[in-house]
C-alpha cells in the first residue's frame, strides 16, 4: 500500500543531497535505475 510512497521519500532524500543544480532525476528514471524496487513492488504479497 505504501510501497511508492516510502520509495518517493527514497528519491527525494537521495536526489536533494546529490543535486547539483545541473543533472536533475526525474522519479521514474530513478526507479528505472533500481530494477530491484521494481521487482520488489511485483512480487511483494500481502497475506491476511
Amino acid at each position: 500500500r505504501y510501497f511508492y510512497l516510502i520509495a518517493f521519500r527514497s528519491y527525494l532524500f537521495t536526489t536533494v543531497k546529490a543535486t547539483t543544480g545541473t543533472n536533475e532525476s526525474r522519479f521514474t528514471s530513478w526507479m528505472e535505475a533500481r530494477p530491484e524496487l521494481g521487482h520488489l513492488c511485483d512480487n511483494l504479497r500481502l497475506d491476511k
